[in-house]
């Protein structure tokens, strides 16, 4: 089975996205056993992934169109 590039990407998109939402959810619950800061964590880490997800795309394509940003 051929793989798309646009599928390629956009599964690393959604990997990259849920680790920085894991990441966020580590840095606010540790290891508490409080519910309410388990079920804040689990919104904060989906909002996180999807918010993260969908900013990916734009920021690739600004880093494409301003090279010299990068650069400097």
């Amino acid at each position: 089975m051929a793989q798309s590039p646009d599928l390629r990407s956009s599964a690393l998109n959604t990997a990259i996205g849920i680790g920085a939402g894991f990441l966020g959810k580590k840095l606010v619950v540790g290891k508490s056993g409080n519910i309410f800061k388990r079920i804040i964590g689990s919104t904060l880490q989906l909002g996180i992934a999807n918010f993260i997800r969908k900013k990916i795309p734009q920021i690739q394509e600004h880093r494409q169109s301003h090279p010299q940003e990068m650069a400097e």
